[in-house]
């Protein structure tokens, strides 16, 4: 028998991409697989931030280009890797985002974190995550092979980790350590 796990909903799914507009319906099984990232283990902090009490990382909430309650403001970025490296150099110089100037892009096993396997279209918990795209997020972790231009990434689709050339145009969630 399966746990289930309290405070966790899936939403309806919709999002509008500069470069291309879709209408998804996320899809989860909350009866069959348990919660990876139930809601009662972040903290909203009201200011576009959570912070995952398990991980101990704060997260913006939406994508870099989105923002608002519910990531419905702009359009989602989507860019080269290199070119969303110099952005997080910008924001942070620039004053940073909710009153911190240490942004970063997640490592894989970071990014991983926040991968909901009840759901997918997107696999992430929308109560959270907001308007997340169903498309594939950057990491700053490198894959080691001789062509040294891979990049791994997570497709939110269906929450898997693959691997990304450096020029692929990806989208970017940004993390930061807390500290505590």
């Amino acid at each position: 028998m399966f746990k289930k796990i309290i405070g966790f909903i899936c939403l309806g799914y919709l999002s509008a991409s500069s470069s291309v507009a879709y209408s998804e319906q996320v899809n989860c099984k909350p009866d069959n697989i348990i919660a990876t990232t139930a809601t009662s283990r972040f903290t909203l902090n009201g200011d576009e931030t959570v912070t995952d009490l398990q991980t101990g990382l704060m997260w913006k909430q939406c994508p870099e280009g989105l923002s608002g309650s519910q990531c419905e403001e702009g359009s989602e970025s989507s860019a080269f890797w290199d070119v969303f490296l110099r952005s997080i150099v910008t924001l942070n110089e620039g004053g940073g985002f909710a009153g911190h100037t240490d942004w970063r892009m997640p490592n894989i096993k970071e990014l991983r974190s926040i991968i909901e396997a009840q759901c997918y279209r997107p696999a992430v918990n929308l109560e959270v995550f907001p308007n997340t795209p169903i498309v594939s997020f950057f990491s700053s972790t490198p894959v080691k092979d001789v062509f040294l231009d891979n990049i791994w990434v997570v497709e939110f689709i269906h929450g898997r980790v693959e691997t990304q050339r450096l020029n692929f145009s990806g989208a970017l969630r940004l993390v930061r350590n807390t500290g505590e």
